[in-house]
């Protein structure tokens, strides 16, 4: 069987279960986009969202790929730079849970 390996950011998503679209209308923030705000922007929509409980997962388009690939039986690799802490090590348990072979490098 072939493989596939995937290098990319090793980025954290954070998850958010909304009841309305009205933070998004605030932020000017179009449904199902992904979207570059400025650190500002950021803590304010931080503040916002922590409260309503937040569910971190292992993200980014190459991590994703690779854990669709993964999960639907592809041996799959990854290779990317995560930070020596709690979203680093969420990161790689994410990838050992979906069967994944990573080489995360560490980083600051």
């Amino acid at each position: 069987m072939k493989s596939i390996l995937g290098i990319g950011n090793a980025l954290t998503d954070i998850l958010a279960l909304l009841e309305d679209d009205s933070l998004l209308r605030e932020y000017h923030l179009p449904k199902g986009s992904m979207q570059h705000v400025d650190k500002e922007t950021g803590n304010k929509i931080w503040s916002s969202i922590r409260r309503m409980g937040v569910q971190y997962v292992a993200g980014g388009s190459a991590g994703n790929t690779i854990t669709g690939t993964a999960v639907f039986g592809m041996p799959s690799g990854f290779i990317g730079k995560v930070g020596d802490d709690e979203l680093g090590s969420l990161y790689k348990s994410d990838q050992e849970r979906n069967g994944i072979k990573s080489m995360l490098l560490k980083g600051v």
